[in-house]
């Protein structure tokens, strides 16, 4: 997308295909999709896929990149919030947890960015925003769907569902696009994004939800922006600090502590 190659919208496009594609292939044999669940299936899939990657990589094109990471951190915490809005009752460990998590997540990306090289637009932030909000109400619905379905049955007809609206916004950018131009490196980025952002990152997260609660699969985002430092490190382009070692300590802490059985 940076070097232009690429549009947003034709990128999610690629994705939702490419995806829908590897989840077929690795399904086995299930039942159908009942009719009573076919609303939820298109919720599911509008909030995790359609909408969700759209409103992301849109407003991610208006947005700094610290603000859009700043924003999706709060994923968590607004999973926490349409919990308890839907009438869940939450524990103090599981605010701890997650208030631990963002601090020591928004730090590092302080840290690493800085904010003040940042040039960020008001529609950009709201979209990654809206991104977000979706991306929360996906984990906390989606679970009924994987226990009665499975994990990867239940992707491959989200994904499948997804096709539609993001084939409407795609389909232009898409037919610009000029693969011929692609150097070896574009190649191998690209296939990144399609076969581990796309595939195998929804089939371990579904996995994931298949087992834990969604508040738990949530605060796991807080270690991206860890994991990217440490990478970044170890590529030596970055370099080990005090301020890695902090943020850290209060990520793990943070998903210890949201990780801990349920006390009343």
């Amino acid at each position: 997308m940076d070097p232009g190659l690429v549009g947003p919208n034709a990128f999610i496009l690629f994705r939702v295909i490419s995806a829908f594609v590897l989840f077929w292939i690795f399904t086995p044999p299930s039942k159908k999709i009942e009719k009573s669940d076919l609303k939820l299936l298109i919720i599911c899939s509008i909030c995790g896929v359609a909408g969700n990657q759209l409103l992301f990589f849109n407003g991610l094109h208006l947005s700094s990149p610290l603000n859009a990471a700043l924003i999706m951190v709060c994923t968590p915490i607004l999973v926490l919030l349409i919990k308890m809005l839907s009438g869940s009752v939450l524990t103090t460990l599981q605010w701890i947890g997650c208030l631990l998590g963002f601090t020591g997540a928004s730090y590092l990306i302080l840290h690493q960015l800085g904010s003040s090289k940042n040039i960020s637009s008001g529609l950009g932030d709201i979209m990654v925003l809206l991104n977000a909000s979706l991306y929360a109400y996906y984990l906390i619905r989606v679970p009924e769907l994987i226990s009665k379905y499975g994990a990867f049955q239940t992707m491959r007809w989200t994904f499948g569902l997804a096709f539609i609206p993001v084939f409407i916004f795609g389909i232009g950018e898409s037919m610009e696009v000029s693969f011929y131009s692609f150097s070896v490196y574009h190649w191998l980025a690209f296939a990144f994004v399609l076969i581990a952002t796309s595939f195998i990152a929804y089939a371990l997260n579904s996995y994931a939800l298949q087992h834990s609660e969604a508040e738990l699969v949530s605060n796991y985002i807080y270690l991206q922006p860890l994991l990217a430092s440490i990478i970044a490190i170890l590529l030596k382009k970055d370099v080990l600090e005090w301020q890695h070692f902090l943020s850290g300590s209060l990520i793990f802490t943070g998903l210890y502590l949201s990780s801990r059985k349920k006390i009343s």
